[in-house]
């Protein structure tokens, strides 16, 4: 499974990572499906997100 899908299909089925994901600014959103990571628990997508946020 490609990482973009790895994330829809994580938005899909962990109710508590597509809150978090649709929470974000869409610039975040944008830059979190670009990056090509695969997500495999909210906590990835959280650990995701606080590193590029730790980058600017």
């Amino acid at each position: 499974m490609t990482a973009p899908n790895q994330l829809e299909n994580l938005l899909r089925t962990d109710p508590e990572a597509k809150l978090y994901f649709e929470a974000l600014p869409p610039v975040a959103q944008e830059t979190v499906r670009m990056s090509g990571i695969s997500f495999e628990s909210c906590a990835d997508l959280k650990n995701c997100v606080d590193h590029f946020l730790q980058k600017d």
